[in-house]
């Protein structure tokens, strides 16, 4: 051979040798995939499911599965999935997943499932796939559900649902819904499909309609909007210049993210049926201001209200349009108007970014606040509000006879009262007194249980006013309970009023929801109790009984870190109604620690409960309190307890500090 030819094939061989060897490489960088070796030895991996639903049972519809895999002979590189369809893998270096599987077959009652097969199989390093392991199971859901807001009549309500709603022409409708075993934290479903359906071909129906099957009902052509509308995350629709004067079925499903389609159509659930009738419905407009409210066209055309001179006074306000379908589309307001039909004369134009506005007058006389809703279909609702201004503060003590007598004796308890307020006449020339409570028959007592509140524009004549009642006597039906609720108290207050409130239950006497209210209880922040009595601890009262003497109220000790002047209140147990075993009863207390976020105006405690048991939660707590409202200059100082169950000259200290507080400047 020549050393040519030799030396030709070396390079052959050398050029073999580094073809064979980048075509290796190539195959080793391509992953999973892996050409199948010349060799006939390597064994396939294995691969198994650890954890999941159980073969051929039920599982929930969000499902995690884990699965274990091993090679013999190498290693495992990965895995590759399929669900139901195994034409169709997913590869993964994961020994776990979590997934949505779709359950959108009825099975029974609300429940929907559907039957799936979950494949895995092991890949190892040489591209050998295992024998695929499968798990069989059938994915639940619960079906959402949902709700029309408006317009609606409400099943559970006070109203009897019968027959169709009254409805405009043009009906907007709102819903909501719910989707109880969502994963979603908000359980909210993913979509809606809704159907109006005009029934007036098939049934006249002025008397409703029981039960409807919309999924039944015919198609209605040319009406397109009788099929079942596509899949929306919309919670409202409008529909305009329906057919006057006929009847209609609105039903709304919900879909959930399993696939579940909601299966039930529920009249006056998630099923409204309604007549058109054109021009019906007209806004419904609700003022307020502060604690009161007024609702037009419901409350009367005119709304009057009593205002102080020189101090502002603020309304806020809000439209609805729902009852008959639809929506507020704008706001105006103005003063003083003289033609309403000008807008030039209102303050503003439409528009839905104001809704409030604040006053103040500066000298006596009437004036008018005159506050318009528009409806999107262009209906309006007016609201009047008739302003008396007035001078305030002319007069300076009011005595108001809150307290219904049966123990003690009525002239008893009101000569006690009256015999103690002496201290006011170093003050004044008169203290003036207002019973709630009037006298029976022929002016005879006992009193009556009719009770007649001071109202507002007697309130402001008085620059200080004591007011004594047992907030629950009465059914809770006393003038301290009107008054605040209708808000005449917290204007008087706002105006600089100054409020001594004594008496048993008035935390829940003075509640907005007297009839819910369940001791203990901490009063919300904006309720009477908590933003004019200052009272931001859990509030408690006993029911003391012969058999339950523990928590019995024996009388009122002293903060004396406050002031040394304030006395010891001892039960004088010769006046009926009390009891030398156990005191007395539905004395209030602050049971646990006032946290008041104002840390600039914080309450002044006068005094602690003494129970009959020193062992008593109620023992030591606080019972009495003060305010000073730096910005209003109104005073409140309230007391849990009746003062008329004293020794008279106990409780004749105790007014002197009062009244001597409430002519401070």
């Amino acid at each position: 051979m020549k050393p040519r030819n030799a030396l030709s094939l070396i390079l052959a061989l050398l050029l073999c040798a580094l073809l064979f060897l980048g075509l290796s490489a190539l195959l080793l960088s391509s992953g999973c995939e892996k050409a199948p070796p010349p060799s006939l030895l390597n064994r396939r991996p294995h691969v198994y499911v650890s954890g999941g639903p159980p073969q051929g049972g039920t599982s929930y519809y969000y499902v995690t599965v884990y699965w274990r895999g091993w090679d013999s002979d190498g290693v495992v590189e990965c895995f590759r999935y399929a669900i139901d369809d195994t034409t169709e893998w997913v590869e993964t270096r994961s020994s776990q997943e979590t997934f949505l599987f779709t359950a959108d077959s009825l099975r029974t009652g609300e429940e929907f499932g559907r039957w799936h097969t979950f494949w895995i199989k092991a890949v190892d390093n040489l591209g050998a796939e295992s024998v695929p392991y499968y798990l069989t199971f059938d994915a639940r859901t619960i079906a959402p559900r949902t709700t029309i807001l408006s317009p609606r009549c409400d099943p559970e309500g006070p109203a009897i649902c019968q027959g169709p709603l009254r409805l405009g022409t043009s009906v907007r409708i709102t819903w909501e819904g719910e989707d109880p075993d969502c994963s979603d934290p908000m359980k909210r479903p993913v979509g809606y499909m809704w159907r109006l359906f005009n029934t007036t071909k098939y049934c006249n129906c002025p008397f409703g309609i029981e039960d409807p099957e919309l999924l039944d009902l015919p198609d209605y052509v040319p009406d397109s909007t009788s099929f079942w509308s596509e899949p929306t995350a919309d919670t409202e629709i409008q529909f305009n210049d329906l057919k006057p004067g006929a009847y209609w079925l609105f039903g709304v499903r919900a879909i959930d993210e399993a696939g579940a389609i909601e299966p039930h159509l529920r009249l006056n659930y998630n099923v409204i049926s309604f007549e058109t009738t054109p021009g019906f419905g007209s806004p419904v407009l609700r003022v307020y201001e502060d604690g009161s409210q007024h609702t037009f066209p419901n409350d009367g055309a005119v709304w009057e209200k009593k205002v102080p001179v020189d101090r502002q006074v603020c309304f806020s306000w809000e439209g609805d349009a729902s009852s008959y379908g639809g929506a507020i589309c704008g706001y105006t307001y103005g003063i003083d108007i003289e033609n309403l039909d000008d807008p030039d004369q209102w303050e503003i134009g439409w528009t839905l970014d104001v809704t409030g506005v604040c006053l103040t007058f500066e000298e006596t006389g009437s004036h008018y606040l005159y506050i318009k809703a528009k409806d999107c279909f262009g209906t309006e609702q007016l609201g009047t509000v008739e302003l008396d201004v007035s001078e305030i503060f002319s007069r300076d003590v009011l005595f108001v006879d809150d307290y219904y007598d049966i123990i003690t004796r009525d002239e008893d308890h009101d000569q006690f009262i009256t015999g103690i307020m002496t201290r006011c006449y170093q003050y004044t020339d008169s203290v003036y007194v207002y019973n709630t409570f009037k006298p029976g028959p022929g002016g005879v007592p006992r009193e009556v249980k009719q009770v007649q509140e001071p109202s507002l524009f007697e309130l402001m004549r008085y620059r200080f006013i004591i007011w004594d009642t047992d907030a629950s006597q009465n059914m809770f039906d006393t003038g301290i309970g009107r008054v605040v609720r209708n808000g005449d108290m917290q204007t008087y207050l706002k105006s600089g009023g100054r409020l001594w409130l004594f008496g048993r239950e008035i935390v829940r006497g003075t509640a907005e929801d007297w009839e819910f209210f369940q001791y203990p209880m901490e009063p919300d922040p904006d309720s009477f109790a908590g933003r004019y009595l200052r009272i931001s601890g859990e509030v408690d009262r006993p029911i003391v009984t012969p058999f339950a003497q523990g928590d019995g109220f024996r009388g009122a000790d002293p903060n004396r870190a406050l002031s040394e002047l304030l006395p010891v209140l001892d039960i004088d147990y010769s006046k009926g109604g009390t009891s030398p075993d156990y005191g007395m009863s539905k004395v209030e207390a602050v049971m646990t620690a006032m946290e008041d976020p104002d840390l600039e105006q914080r309450p002044d405690t006068l005094f602690f409960y003494r129970a009959n048991y020193h062992t008593s939660d109620y023992d030591d707590k606080a019972c009495g309190f003060r305010f000073h409202d730096v910005y209003t200059g109104s005073k409140v100082l309230y007391l849990g307890f009746p003062i008329h169950y004293f020794y008279e000259e106990d409780a004749e200290s105790l007014a002197n500090f009062v009244i001597d507080w409430m002519f401070e400047e």
